[in-house]
């Protein structure tokens, strides 16, 4: 199984938010948000807003609409 990072962090309904993940260039790796816990298999998000995969860095935005759609007010 590989390796996988998972970071929780508030949100606030009706605000936007942007993600860039840094550092050096690596095959395979992936982002994925969501605003719910559950996963699927090999510990995926279950319900993912969206996903990206390539080398880094990797930008993506969680828009206002996207932040009103968390169950428990984080990301």
């Amino acid at each position: 199984m590989e390796d996988f990072y998972f970071f929780r962090f508030p949100v606030t309904a009706g605000r936007s938010y942007h993600l860039r993940v840094e550092g050096p260039i690596q095959p395979n790796v992936g982002l994925a948000v969501s605003a719910r816990a559950e996963r699927s298999n090999y510990g995926q998000f279950g319900y993912s807003d969206f996903g990206t995969a390539g080398s880094l860095s990797l930008d993506g935005d969680i828009t206002a609409e996207m932040a009103a759609t968390s169950i428990s007010g984080f990301y």
